[in-house]
């Protein structure tokens, strides 16, 4: 325990070491920016050099405010439940949200490993739908709804307050799934100090963000928050600065009576309310150990009204309960909810930096009077070392180049918003994040958000056109356009990256798949096959058995052990024969009791460990970059399946065999023929081709596909390197692709 203390303090002098580096080396570039660099041509002039220092000031006194937040990351010893347990009220505000995602968090809240005695659940419903009182009886919830829906979730949650009465109040968004042991992890600190008011434990989303999803960069990517849960949170430990973040916190009953309950003065009165109660004396703590789940917002549309919504409520705070000058905060809380606060005014700076460039391009106005190699001598070592610092801390989590794509993607909205909020910070507006995507057409492309970024980027592509045509010129000023030249293309980079997030892709499967590793037992007949579960959702498995195997259509599969298992019909959607001699098999379950759904929700989300093996993907920005650039490609690459319900012909060494073509994608097919038949030798499927007349494809056998009612389908793999397109085999078949 000495040593790994000793570590741990070696590693905060050093960060702070750093810090002190780079704030260093950043002042002396901002200072020779504002004494030697500003434009004096004209008034025009000047106003842009001003304006472009000041949001390389702002961003100085983020990155700044930043580190000071990460620097010393505390982490609270574990604090077990002991003798006698307080009574917990667990409330679930619910306003429009589909009925199956509460239905998931009431599962799971009825899971809760504590008293049934000392636990009270609520469901707090401002939409007043009768389903949502029926589940509430369903599952022994507490049903209250109000008559006037008055200061959105914080005035549910007020009114809950009032007609409730458990000495601790557990808080989870309808979204929220917690884990059994949500309680025992959290209870104990609130029985080790009297004087604390909440415990905060990170929010965890097991589906792909907007920018994730959209982009095709499930694994490549860490979710958009998880640097502020995974690294600014913990960071604020020590100050007891903690964000309370809305949901997946435990609070206690007399603190929030203390200060009247949840503050309803701006749309974010989570932060307000935690830092209220900070004020008052009372502390917090932040346990980074995730113990829920929830939904993100999976569209670029539901995404924007998030973080427009908080930047409202931002700004309203900056003027209203400015923490600078709020009585009550020391001085470390004070400078860590200013750089909460700052954060809101991101869009204006981020807009400077898109169109400084153009500036010089388009207008001839340069912001910066210097010599090129005299500006990089100052500006390299300031932003090195900035960079070098944020990766060495965050690399686990964010890249500075995916800040800037996050930034960039929301400018115009959120400068909009924040606009709106400095004029009229006294309105509150609450709007509610939308949950649960639908399908919808491929390319769903919200034009009023995304609208300003293409005009951006036409300007952007004018701007490399002229500093292109000086540069090729040889004419006077190449320095300046070749740097000009060399900032628009990252700008346009990010505007590029904005717009690709933007457009919605479909909707493969129903729900989220979740790599779960859980026993297995497939009956096939009398005796089950063992093996384990690759992922799981609610509708469906991948699951891996070993050895080769011929299955039915449809199976009886049972997941997990002992009274948790849950025993399921399924339909065989395809198998695979892999290298290693197993059988990957995917399986589509059939209509199940509420007993087995049940037992599948608590597989999937409320054992301990659900969520203790989350992969960090590589963050360093070489990688970003990569994976950024080549994102678009990605998506257009994309294999497109298509159900084919046609017939093609197999020649293999016995002979053709007529086949019955079930599916057709750019590298396999899937066919069916009549059992008993078995093709020998090299195979080559032969495909009418739109343009071509025909084409034949040397194929393998790849795996079983499903099968029943004397037939069997397979899985045929195309040799490379043939690919197959499959647009003119579709045209030849009388599809439409």
């Amino acid at each position: 325990m000495d040593l790994t203390r000793s570590k741990q303090k070696s590693s905060v002098i050093f960060r702070w070491v750093l810090l002190a580096l780079s704030a260093a080396l950043s002042l002396r570039y901002l200072i020779w920016r504002a004494t030697r660099t500003l434009n004096y041509d004209s008034d025009l002039s000047l106003f842009v050099s001003v304006l472009l220092l000041a949001a390389e000031g702002y961003g100085f006194v983020s990155v700044l405010l930043f580190f000071l937040q990460v620097a010393d990351q505390s982490v609270p010893d574990a604090a077990p439940v002991e003798g006698e347990l307080p009574t917990v009220d667990v409330l679930v505000p619910i306003y429009n949200e589909p009925i199956d995602i509460l239905r998931r968090t009431l599962i799971a809240c009825r899971a809760l490993d504590y008293p049934r005695s000392k636990l009270t659940l609520y469901v707090l419903d401002d939409g007043g739908r009768p389903e949502v009182a029926e589940l509430a009886a369903l599952y022994e919830a507490r049903y209250i709804v109000r008559e006037k829906r008055e200061h959105a979730k914080a005035g549910n949650q007020n009114n809950a307050l009032r007609n409730s009465h458990g000495e601790l109040l557990l808080l989870l968004d309808t979204d929220h799934i917690p884990v059994s042991s949500f309680l025992r992890e959290t209870v104990g600190y609130f029985q080790r100090d009297p004087r604390l008011a909440f415990v905060q434990t990170p929010h965890h989303f097991y589906n792909p963000d907007c920018y994730q999803r959209n982009l095709i960069l499930d694994n490549e990517v860490t979710h958009e928050q998880d640097l502020f849960f995974q690294l600014i949170q913990s960071g604020r430990n020590s100050a007891n600065a903690t964000v309370f973040a809305g949901s997946a916190a435990v609070f206690r009953r007399t603190a929030l009576e203390d200060i009247g309950g949840f503050r309803v003065d701006c749309a974010i009165e989570d932060l307000h309310t935690g830092m209220e109660l900070q004020a008052r004396g009372w502390r917090s703590i932040y346990l980074r150990k995730t113990l829920s789940a929830g939904l993100s917002p999976e569209d670029f549309s539901g995404y924007l009204i998030q973080r427009m919504r908080w930047t409202r409520g931002g700004v309203q705070l900056f003027f209203l309960d400015n923490p600078l000058i709020k009585k009550g905060l020391n001085l470390r809380q004070r400078f860590a909810y200013l750089a909460s606060l700052l954060y809101f005014f991101h869009a204006w700076a981020r807009l400077v930096y898109l169109l400084a460039p153009l500036s010089f391009l388009l207008l001839n106005i340069n912001p910066i009077v210097a010599s090129p190699w005299v500006l990089l001598w100052y500006f390299l070592p300031h932003y090195a070392a900035s960079h070098f610092i944020f990766n060495r801390i965050s690399r686990e989590y964010r890249s500075p180049f995916w800040s800037d794509v996050y930034e960039t993607a929301s400018v115009f909205a959120l400068a909009c918003a924040s606009l709106a909020a400095m004029f009229r910070p006294e309105t509150v507006v609450f709007n509610v994040t939308p949950k649960g995507l639908k399908d919808g057409p491929r390319s769903n492309l919200p034009r009023v958000h995304v609208l300003p970024h293409i005009v951006l980027l036409a300007l952007l592509v004018a701007g490399l056109v002229k500093a292109t045509y000086h540069f090729a010129g040889r004419t006077m000023a190449l320095d300046a356009y070749a740097l000009s030249g060399i900032w628009t293309v990252f700008n346009f980079i990010l505007v590029a990256a904005a717009v690709e997030a933007a457009r919605q892709l479909p909707r493969r499967r129903t729900a989220t798949r979740l790599e779960r590793d859980l026993p297995v037992a497939l009956y096939i007949g009398d005796e089950p096959v063992l093996g384990r579960t690759l992922d799981l959702s609610e509708t469906g498995s991948l699951i891996s058995l070993p050895g080769r195997h011929r299955l039915p259509a449809r199976v009886v599969v049972k997941i997990g052990e002992g009274r948790a298992a849950a025993i399921l019909a399924a339909e065989v959607r395809r198998s695979r024969w892999g290298k290693d001699g197993a059988t990957a098999v995917g399986l589509k379950f059939g209509p199940a009791s509420r007993f087995e759904r049940e037992l599948i929700v608590r597989l999937l989300f409320c054992r301990p460990d659900s969520w203790d093996l989350v992969r960090r993907p590589d963050t360093h920005s070489a990688a970003a970059l990569g994976h950024i650039a080549s994102s678009a490609l990605r998506k257009r690459l994309r294999r497109r399946g298509m159900a084919a319900d046609a017939f093609a012909e197999l020649l293999h060494r016995g002979g053709t065999l007529r086949v019955h073509l079930e599916e057709l994608q750019d590298d396999h097919a899937v066919a069916s023929w009549e059992d008993g038949i078995e093709p020998v030798g090299d195979m080559t499927l032969r495909l009418p081709h739109s343009g071509r007349g025909r084409v034949d494809v040397r194929v393998e056998h790849a795996g079983l596909a499903g099968g029943g009612a004397g037939r069997h389908a397979f899985t045929l793999k195309f040799l490379n390197p043939v690919r197959v397109r499959v647009r003119p085999v579709l045209e030849a078949l009388g599809h439409v692709a």
